[in-house]
């Protein structure tokens, strides 16, 4: 039976605090990553001492497993992801991404080496997805569950599927373009749409194995207007170069998306007046109504809400 060969890359920059969990979960998998490769962006805190110290405590030898690579200063999320591109390996047959506040549950790669082996039927581009846990502040779990239709881009564009829970075949893994470092936090989205495009074909496997910690996290600290500023161009760039993947209705929520983002970025009379009517065009388009949040007092809101529900 073959063998499924997997890497790990693991993305941190001034997470001390969140060092132990991240290393304990790698210490609990049942199954490890062949390789594991830990991308530190230049940490002015003691990520790194209290990485070296729970590598040296774990009760398996990570050490020959783990490979430090730090930056001497700090380059920015995007710059310090792309440096995954430069560890090809024609060895690895999956790669995965995990941020150090998050963590995986013990059966992750047993399960998804099971599910390949039983499942996957090409050497393609193809990316093998999973359910996950978020993470609340009050360590509340909430289990987000994907309909296996909505796994293409289509469902991507309206926040309806995430390709973050993932394992990237080699073969598309060197498909891929770098993450475009000058575009902003909604940069990912843009990676997903590229990727999800050049995928033959997405494997959606049933289970939760990824924690997210949720307003941990760098998205969480940007200003607001700047993420909308960051949508609009992403959006923007979905536009004007990938038309021959979408539909119709696709190009009609990605106006409203941009719309969205030019209310926040200012809300003016006129501004909430297209929002809301791009809103009605959209409603069983991907619109939601959560979308109107940020402008409406939360009395109103919750009100609002409530009638929107009934309908």
């Amino acid at each position: 039976m073959k063998e499924i060969k997997n890497l790990l890359f693991i993305i941190s920059y001034n997470q001390e605090k969140y060092i132990k969990s991240c290393i304990d979960s790698i210490n609990e998998l049942t199954v490890k990553p062949n390789r594991i490769i830990w991308l530190d962006d230049g940490s002015s805190d003691k990520t790194l001492e209290f990485l070296k110290i729970a590598i040296l405590d774990s009760k398996d030898d990570l050490n020959s497993l783990i490979d430090i690579r730090s930056n001497e200063k700090n380059v920015g999320i995007y710059k310090n992801l792309n440096r995954a591109f430069d560890f090809p390996d024609e060895k690895i047959d999956y790669f995965h991404f995990l941020a150090c506040d998050d963590w995986f549950t013990k059966n992750y790669f047993k399960d998804f080496n099971e599910y390949v082996l039983e499942n996957v039927t090409t050497e393609k581009p193809h990316l093998v997805c999973s359910n996950h846990i978020s993470v609340t502040k009050n360590n509340k779990y909430i289990f987000t569950k994907y309909d296996k239709k909505l796994a293409n881009i289509h469902g991507l564009l309206r926040n309806k599927f995430s390709a973050r829970n993932l394992g990237i075949s080699k073969q598309l893994f060197n498909k891929l373009k770098k993450y475009d470092e000058d575009i902003g936090i909604w940069a990912d989205r843009l990676f997903d749409f590229h990727m999800l495009s050049n995928a033959c074909r997405v494997y959606l496997m049933d289970g939760s194995y990824h924690n997210y910690r949720i307003g941990v996290g760098y998205s969480s600290r940007i200003d607001r207007k700047l993420q909308s500023k960051s949508l609009k161009q992403v959006c923007n760039k979905i536009l004007e170069n990938f038309e021959y993947t979408l539909n119709k209705k696709d190009v009609k929520f990605l106006t409203y998306s941009i719309c969205l983002a030019n209310t926040e970025i200012k809300k003016n009379y006129i501004n909430i007046i297209y929002l809301i009517y791009q809103f009605i065009i959209n409603v069983n388009n991907g619109a939601s109504i959560k979308d109107f949040k940020i402008f409406i007092p939360n009395k109103i809101f919750t009100k609002l809400k409530n009638y929107y529900n009934e309908q």
